[in-house]
């Protein structure tokens, strides 16, 4: 499964989530979430960090993009240590602008 392969762009193991965009039942996230925790262990007691990425973007032709990094680093003492990065900007080339439905 590509969610336990070894992803060097994110130095780690990465699954995404569909939030409505490809049209999946809303649920399959829900569900394909679950499996990972719940029935496969996918965080244990190994886990270092967990960091969850979302990206938006303004689809009225503007080209505007926002994106977050929310990380938990779990350090051996058992803490959890948190940190949130949260940016936008404006699409620079005018081919990547998607014009509004």
């Amino acid at each position: 499964q590509e969610s336990f392969t070894f992803n060097p762009l994110y130095d780690g193991y990465a699954n995404l989530l569909d939030v409505g965009v490809r049209n999946l039942n809303p649920q399959h996230s829900v569900c394909a979430t679950r499996i990972l925790f719940d029935s496969l262990g996918w965080i244990d007691d190994q886990t270092k960090t967990l960091q969850l990425y979302m990206m938006v973007q303004n689809r009225n032709g503007f080209g505007r993009i926002g994106a977050s990094r929310l990380t938990f680093d779990i350090t051996i003492g058992g803490s959890v240590e948190v940190d949130l990065l949260v940016g936008s900007a404006y699409s620079a080339d005018p081919s990547e602008q998607i014009a509004g439905i």
